[in-house]
Order: C-alpha cells, then structure tokens, then sequence
C-alpha cells in the first residue's frame, strides 16, 4: 500500500466517525473514563485492578476501527455496573468528589447507550433506503 492510499484510507476512516448516523465517536468517552484509572488501579492492585479498566481501554479504541454489538457490550455492561454499584454502595457526601466519581460512571453509560447498536434500513441497489411501504400518491 503507497504513502497516498494510505493517508486516503485513514482520511476516509476519520471523515466516517463524525458522519450523522455513525457513533463511533461515542467510544472516546469510556476510553479516556477508563485511561483515567488504569494507571492507578493496576499499580495498586495488577491484573486485578487494572485488567477491567484496560479491557474497557482497549475494546473502547478497537470500537473506534470496527464496531461491533460485543464491543458494545464489553464496554456497556463495566460502565452500566460501575454507575450502579457506585449509586447503591456509595454514601452521598456534600464534597464535589461525589458528584465527579458519578458523572465519572454515568457520561460513558450515557454516550454507550446513545451509541447503541440499531438495526440498519435497507438499501436498494442505487444506495437510497428502501421504505416499508407503498407511496401514498400511487394510483
């Protein structure tokens, strides 16, 4: 692959993550969630720590080049259960600190489910959508 298809080939990918309709762009939120953490949880702990927040670190980034419904759901399900866990476990406190670690659970939760994975509309061959009936004009 030359230097020209190359930088084509990533221009055409990086044009597709803002299109209307495309949500990758999403993924960036439960990445830069879980990079905040990994580097601190997998000092204090290893693997144990630090391996949830790195698999949701790097199935985030792999979103970003082909997204999937797994993908989806590998990154959903930690950041859905993080934000429950965190309302059902945690005492609210007056400290700002609360309300940071919340909208640290509940801004990825939220982009996931906006980005949720939906059924496409069919596409006829000239590549405009097909309807599911009739027209009304039609006589």
């Amino acid at each position: 692959m030359t230097n020209t298809d190359r930088s084509r080939t990533l221009e055409a990918w990086w044009s597709r993550i803002g299109v209307p309709g495309y949500t990758r762009w999403a993924y960036v939120v439960p990445a830069l969630a879980s990079f905040m953490f990994v580097g601190h949880a997998w000092e204090d702990a290893g693997w144990q720590g630090g391996g949830p927040y790195a698999l949701v670190l790097v199935v985030s980034l792999l979103q970003l080049l082909r997204p999937t419904v797994l993908g989806w759901l590998l990154c959903a399900v930690p950041c859905m259960l993080y934000l429950v866990l965190f309302i059902t476990e945690v005492p609210v406190s007056s400290v700002g600190e609360w309300i940071a670690s919340l909208l640290v659970g509940l801004l990825p939760a939220l982009a996931l489910v906006w980005a949720r994975p939906r059924a496409q509309e069919p596409t006829s061959e000239s590549g405009l959508q097909k309807s599911g009936g009739g027209s009304d004009d039609a006589g």
